[in-house]
């Protein structure tokens, strides 16, 4: 979607968001990928996972992943590579 979405405080959004760019005061149920820019304000609340090309957060609630459009969110137990990290103990002396 090639445009701006922009969701009031008292908004409710049930089902999944896409658009080049969107505005967030209010409540989202499901997926949020913007292309572009991303602002949630302070009343903002998304329950689902997000994915943007850049993001303003003012407060509000983020329930779910978020990752920047077009990287993997990696888990943390995995590097880049796809190889487990490994422990590292150190003893304070």
């Amino acid at each position: 979607c090639e445009s701006k979405i922009v969701i009031g405080k008292q908004g409710v959004v049930n089902g999944n968001l896409t658009s080049l760019e969107a505005e967030i005061s209010g409540n989202i149920n499901g997926v949020v990928e913007i292309a572009d820019f991303l602002s949630c304000t302070a009343t903002c609340v998304i329950n689902g996972d997000v994915h943007y090309g850049k993001i303003f957060l003012d407060g509000g609630a983020i329930n779910g992943k978020m990752a920047l459009k077009g990287s993997p969110v990696t888990p943390k137990s995995e590097n880049k590579d796809g190889k487990q990290n490994k422990k590292v103990e150190t003893k304070a002396g």
